[in-house]
């Protein structure tokens, strides 16, 4: 099977998510570990900066979607 790759805001996105109509590649999706890095700069360092990743905010708010779809299916997290 051969799958195309596209980049697309993710409010476009999410209902094609919701629906299995598109998945988020492994490599490119958020997992804790990145927003602990993202918490931790944000402690040590408060001056307003530039993230190097345009989309990083949308990473965040796709992990938390995420993480409220596996509450919501009972899915145990693997840590």
């Amino acid at each position: 099977i051969l799958f195309k790759k596209y980049t697309i805001p993710f409010f476009v996105g999410l209902p094609l998510i919701k629906n299995n109509i598109l998945k988020i590649a492994s490599n490119e999706k958020c997992d804790n570990v990145d927003v602990q890095r993202y918490a931790i700069s944000e402690r040590d360092n408060q001056m307003l900066i530039q993230r190097d990743n345009l989309y990083f905010l949308n990473k965040i708010k796709e992990f938390k979607f995420f993480i409220e779809k596996e509450v919501e299916e009972k899915n145990k997290p693997k840590i």
